[in-house]
């Protein structure tokens, strides 16, 4: 009889690991092809208004086709490039409209090749540099398996630790002792959701800022449940707080919008 209930147990562990892992590829590979054809678009729309801020330049079109262009790519620009767009149908004269017209196909051309960078797209992508291409190949062969299976990873671990605690919590006699052990498990659960957010800004959505201060605050945070082996009466507590700290520092400070 034990050795039937162990083996319905692995089964079904096996089933769910099974499914998260599929739903999460399936959702990563989504993703993945969005943003894809979310830089495609970028490219096309970009393309289309720098030729025609270079022709305007070169007196071989009009303001107001050049006006059209932006409309038709405002859907996908960046803040900075709205802004600059915006300034430029405000311009008080020729001279400054034309400077900022210079300013604006400049910076188009370094969106452009940007976005081309980040693409990854196996047919276009060519680099003699061997840690571009690494990149590219990890990116394009590695990571879809490995990124969801990452996430899957920190899935499981957190529903066998979020069950463990409540089993824990039932066999605890002492209502402070079970008061204080509730706050304990909302700080896991409040830390393991934090966990699958920030891998699905960084990994999925790619939203994340790659600066030292933003891995050293992650790093801090990672490590953050470390706290619960001091053995303090408000230990989940703190840890809740440091959850919604860094949430709020990941959202507004961390993330491109």
């Amino acid at each position: 009889m034990p050795n039937s209930v162990l083996a319905i147990f692995y089964t079904v562990l096996i089933t769910i690991i099974l499914w998260m892992y599929k739903e999460t590829r399936s959702s990563y590979v989504e993703n993945m092809k969005q943003h894809q054809q979310r830089a495609d678009k970028a490219i096309d729309c970009y393309s289309e208004l720098e030729l025609e801020l270079f022709k305007y330049i070169n007196e071989n079109s009009d303001i107001n086709t050049v006006y059209e262009k932006m409309a038709a790519a405002s859907f996908i620009m960046t803040s900075d490039l709205m802004k600059k767009c915006f300034e430029i149908k405000i311009a008080e004269n020729e001279e400054r409209r034309v400077k900022l017209l210079r300013e604006l196909h400049s910076n188009l051309v370094t969106e452009i090749k940007e976005v081309k960078f980040n693409q990854h797209n196996p047919i276009t992508f060519k680099s003699d540099d061997g840690v571009k291409f690494m990149e590219h190949y990890v990116k394009t062969k590695v990571a879809p398996f490995l990124y969801p299976l990452l996430q899957t990873f920190f899935n499981i671990v957190f529903l066998i630790v979020a069950v463990w605690l409540i089993v824990h919590l039932l066999s605890i006699q002492s209502m402070t002792e079970q008061i204080q052990f509730i706050g304990t498990i909302t700080g896991v659960i409040c830390y393991g959701l934090m966990i699958n957010l920030a891998i699905s800004l960084v990994i999925m959505k790619k939203r994340f800022k790659h600066t030292f201060i933003n891995w050293t605050v992650s790093a801090f945070f990672i490590i953050s449940p470390s706290i619960l082996f001091l053995k303090f009466t408000y230990q989940g507590i703190v840890l809740v707080l440091i959850v919604i700290m860094y949430g709020f520092y990941l959202v507004s400070k961390s993330t491109t919008k």
